[in-house]
């Protein structure tokens, strides 16, 4: 899955696909090198590979393949804006993106030359991407590969350049093993990009989940990967601006909180 829309209240399995404007990151003091940060900064034919999985927290598969089913696009079409960022100017390779949803960080990552394993739990999700693929501006034939799998118990058969994990709300100890598994699946040398909605969101932002146990931080995110080698590049908060409406009917500019985490492996 991919995002949980503004304002949405969802338990547990809880995505998000917020979009922006402003962004401004507040790093953490703690970097294995002086951080760099920058604004900007395996071809095969699609198909569908399936892995076991249960439900989670509460929240299964089914009632996300339900959720997808009944609207045409449940979160945006193009990439989530701080994946677009950080990955823009780095070399392509593999890519494995996490929890990908509906595929718009997926389908973009192949349209710029990656080879892409999608993993989600949500056939119905993947099914769609897919389609999305196929009518996108560029060409992403052979480039990604869908996989139906749970993101806390999937263990890839590959290695990858690059792991993207957007949006995937999970209360500490199912992120946790999420987090691991997709910076244990980087090669040496690879890049590690985790965004989520921050903990502050709750109580000083606006939109996202409202249950703070699938909320979380970038020191959590460092915390789940404590005994990694790793070097920081960025870690911190953000803030995006999003549109939402004023007293008069009209749209104002509200501010919502992220967290954004750029690691590398060594």
């Amino acid at each position: 899955m991919d995002a949980c829309a503004e304002g949405d209240q969802v338990n547990d399995r809880a995505r998000g696909s917020p979009e922006d404007d402003a962004v401004h990151l507040a790093p953490i003091g703690h970097s294995a090198e002086p951080a760099h940060l920058h604004g900007v900064h395996a071809s095969r034919e699609p198909r569908r590979r399936q892995a076991g999985f249960g439900s989670i927290a509460g929240v299964d598969p089914k009632a996300w393949d339900e959720r997808y089913a009944a609207t045409e696009l449940v979160w945006s079409l193009g990439p989530n804006q701080f994946v677009e960022a950080e990955c823009a100017d780095l070399p392509t390779g593999r890519a494995l993106d996490l929890a990908a949803g509906e595929g718009r960080n997926a389908i973009w990552l192949a349209r710029r030359g990656w080879d892409v394993t999608a993993v989600d739990f949500s056939q119905v999700a993947l099914d769609k991407g897919r389609t999305l693929a196929g009518v996108s501006t560029g060409s992403t034939t052979g480039r990604i590969e869908w996989v139906c799998a749970d993101a806390t118990a999937w263990t890839p058969e590959d290695s990858y350049d690059l792991v993207v994990i957007a949006y995937l709300q999970l209360p500490a100890h199912e992120r946790r093993e999420a987090v691991g598994r997709g910076f244990a699946a980087l090669r040496s040398g690879g890049t590690f990009l985790l965004v989520g909605h921050d903990t502050t969101n709750l109580t000083e932002g606006t939109g996202g989940p409202q249950d703070a146990s699938v909320l979380l931080t970038a020191e959590d995110v460092l915390a789940d990967l404590a005994t990694e080698d790793l070097e920081i590049v960025l870690a911190g908060r953000v803030e995006r601006s999003v549109a939402g409406a004023d007293e008069h009917g009209g749209e104002s500019a509200q501010t919502a909180y992220d967290c954004l985490v750029r690691l590398r492996r060594p």
